[in-house]
């Protein structure tokens, strides 16, 4: 390049060249000529123009780059913010049905430990013997189903599976698990609202029972608030044709045609100071999500309609089929039983006896001692133990026998694609009553 300049130079020694040099921001551009006088005023008014036009034009790109870097720090602001506004709205929701749990669990147990104290006096009378015994089940069930309701709440925000709902079961839970709300705050402030249910038989929906549980609780706490001086609160389900419809109603202030029009829209609230206004967006989205439909109907003064059009679970019939061929009675099989707590150990062991053949380990290495291939049916296996967890005590058997059925007792939720149930051919959730823990042995064992 050096040796080319030099040549043109060497070329045109003595010529007066035309040069236009224009400053730029960091240097200086040349536009040059051989010819003496080649660049007319219009040419180098051209060229300035040109290069005024590329200035401006670098300048707009990097306005638009600086725009750009701005509208994303703030839409990036804004999903923090949205994050953070629905974890309060969970939470808030959760502080609620805490209070609840206090209260209804303390009944509970009042529900056990009476009856059982009367039982430990030593009652006379058969039928108050049953009719104790009787309450103590009612109440432990009734401690269960408040454990997994709040475990849906909790677990509201994981990944979502749709499959078969049984969409009044869940409408009963709800008006449980908001009793504290809508009856006992509410009198406590001295205001009467009654939660009437008009439930009719109706098929399985296509969702999630802890995304339904939400979308219930946020319309029965939505319709409390709207109901500052007592009213009535009504649920009810319909079937018609491909949908389930569940409607939640209640008799508060309603809305007028502009809130109602806005009621689905994110961050729109008419509560200044409670809530953050996505309940019921996020309700709308899941709703559509699982093919369905919801609308708002209200007039001022006169209350509010939710009305909420959920598709059917179409593998329901089939389901139903292949459980009820599934039925009839199980032979006696052999079982073990891996189980560290003593008390619950004992009570299993006793219930399959009565059918079964059964052997008890409390740990890891009475377990391996026990098995030997082709020895049991099936292995009961908890998944708190000490020392190996139950998981890896199942894989352990697996390697021993591959056939081997295995089933997973435990009272944590576990999440589908956890991978601690990769070793468990079934599972049963604690607690259960004794013929749940029969039907999972009868599927387990193929019969």
């Amino acid at each position: 390049m050096h040796d080319q300049a030099e040549t043109i130079n060497r070329a045109f020694d003595g010529v007066v060249c035309s040069v236009v040099d224009v400053a730029f921001a960091q240097g200086t551009l040349a536009v040059n000529s051989v010819r003496i006088d080649a660049f007319s005023a219009r040419d180098i008014e051209e060229i300035a123009q040109a290069l005024e036009e590329g200035f401006r034009r670098l300048e707009d790109l990097r306005r638009l780059e600086e725009a750009n870097k701005y509208l994303q720090s703030k839409m990036s602001e804004r999903q923090a913010m949205e994050a953070q506004l629905v974890q309060s709205e969970r939470l808030r929701v959760l502080g609620e049905l805490a209070a609840g749990v206090s209260h209804n669990l303390n009944n509970i147990l009042t529900g056990v430990l009476a009856p059982a104290q009367l039982l430990k006096w030593g009652l006379e009378d058969p039928q108050q013997v049953q009719d104790s015994i009787d309450d103590i089940i009612t109440s432990a069930q009734r401690a269960a189903d408040l454990v997994q309701r709040l475990g849906r709440s909790v677990h509201g925000d994981q990944s979502e599976m749709l499959g078969s709902v049984d969409t009044n079961k869940i409408v009963r839970e709800v008006a449980q698990v908001t009793r504290s709300r809508w009856q006992g705050e509410a009198q406590a402030r001295g205001v009467h609202i009654d939660l009437d249910l008009d439930l009719n038989e109706v098929p399985s929906i296509r969702g999630s029972e802890a995304g339904l549980h939400e979308m219930l609780i946020n319309l029965v706490f939505n319709a409390v608030d709207a109901m500052p001086t007592g009213g009535q609160i009504r649920l009810s389900t319909a079937h018609s044709g491909a949908f389930v419809t569940l409607v939640v109603r209640d008799t508060g202030k309603g809305m007028d045609a502009e809130t109602r029009g806005r009621a689905f829209e994110p961050f729109f609230t008419t509560k200044a100071s409670v809530g953050t206004g996505l309940g019921l967006s996020t309700l709308y989205g899941m709703v559509r999500r699982w093919g369905g439909i919801v609308s708002a109907d209200s007039t001022p003064g006169e209350g509010a309609a939710f009305t909420l059009r959920l598709p059917v679970w179409r593998d329901l019939v089939l389901a139903d089929k292949k459980e009820n061929d599934a039925g009839g009675t199980l032979e006696a099989v052999r079982l073990l039983v891996i189980e560290d707590d003593p008390v619950v150990g004992s009570v299993i062991a006793s219930v399959l006896k009565m059918a079964h053949k059964v052997d008890v380990a409390t740990n890891a290495v009475e377990a391996l001692e026990l098995f030997e291939p082709e020895r049991y049916d099936a292995v009961l296996i908890d998944l708190s133990l000490p020392g190996v967890p139950g998981d890896q005590i199942a894989a352990q058997i697996k390697q021993m026998d591959s056939a081997m059925v295995t089933i997973l007792m435990t009272g944590w939720v576990l999440e589908e694609g956890d991978p601690r149930l990769v070793p468990f051919d079934h599972r049963v959730q604690k607690p259960f009553m004794p013929q749940d823990l029969e039907q999972v042995i009868r599927r387990a064992i193929g019969l």
